[in-house]
């Protein structure tokens, strides 16, 4: 874990601030105190944390409203020609930063794009203070609290022999059926509402709470039909290479990156900023052709 803490830094600051690998590896060391809980003490634990942070997340929501309640009541004694007090100014203050995180002013992301286009050292000042404010959060934060849950769960199926294809067809049929039909219309309401609302910043934590449980349905959902397709021995041109993949995790991760990098930073083609939305799939496809063409060959080899 601590070598895996060492990766993560060296790519968080000077290839992506976006790494994973570094709150991996905190999740890690925890998670080696508790290997050899029973898998149904895990999933109760699990379930724990998807509940707190589903309802962190409504709490937050309300949190919301009442901070723009209270920065609106600022703001109309501050036109009235009121004095504002230390504390009003704060309340001010922190609902504008709230704002401004939300829908950063146009001329903080050119300068950012800029950084980024303009050479590498400007792209790792950028990046550098990005990676500070995430690997400062602390490690009950919804994020890492988040990668527990996966990972407990990824745990719990392991020792009950799910993740190996050792369960019934039936009981995956039933869990594909059971995850898609809970995961994804509270995913699909969680959108609606997103976009309905038009991105507005006091629906956002509301619409992703249910997402918190949704998304958690729908992937076992898609773990069940990898087991079917495993166990029918179905696409196994296919399976084969999205094993050798697995077996290169670290590998291709970092090396997506490192792709990533050149086609979107300044030592590339620096095309941050410059592509829609739908072209973004064309790097995605990509990414993983290469993925899935250079795994088995090196692994052969």
């Amino acid at each position: 874990m601590l070598w895996l803490m060492a990766f993560g830094l060296a790519h968080a600051y000077l290839i992506w601030y976006g790494d994973i690998l570094f709150p991996y590896s905190l999740c890690g060391l925890l998670l080696f105190a508790v290997r050899n809980w029973p898998p149904l003490r895990m999933l109760n634990v699990l379930l724990v944390l998807i509940f707190a942070i589903t309802a962190g997340a409504i709490h937050q929501g309300f949190d919301r409203i009442e901070k723009k309640q209270k920065a609106e009541a600022v703001i109309k004694t501050e036109k009235g020609g009121g004095k504002l007090t230390d504390e009003q100014k704060k309340v001010k203050e922190e609902w504008e930063e709230s704002l401004k995180r939300h829908e950063p002013p146009r001329a903080d992301l050119q300068k950012e794009v800029d950084n980024y286009r303009a050479s590498y050292a400007k792209a790792l000042a950028e990046r550098a203070k990005k990676v500070t404010e995430w690997h400062s959060g602390p490690i009950y934060s919804p994020g890492l609290g988040d990668m527990w849950t996966m990972m407990l769960l990824g745990m719990a199926l392991l020792r009950l022999g799910v993740l190996q294809a050792a369960r019934s067809e039936a009981f995956y049929l039933k869990m594909a059926i059971a995850g898609y039909a809970i995961g994804l219309p509270l995913n699909a309401w969680s959108v609606w509402t997103w976009v309905r609302s038009n991105y507005n910043i006091l629906q956002e934590d509301f619409s992703f709470a249910p997402c918190h449980v949704g998304r958690v349905a729908v992937a076992l959902a898609h773990l069940a039909v990898l087991m079917l397709v495993v166990k029918r021995g179905w696409l196994t041109w296919l399976t084969r290479r999205l094993a050798a993949v697995g077996q290169m995790a670290l590998s291709n991760y970092l090396a997506e990156s490192i792709i990533c990098s050149f086609v979107f930073y300044s030592h590339g083609f620096a095309l941050i900023g410059q592509l829609q939305r739908y072209q973004l799939y064309y790097v995605v496809f990509g990414v993983w052709l290469f993925n899935l063409i250079w795994s088995p060959i090196w692994l052969r080899h």
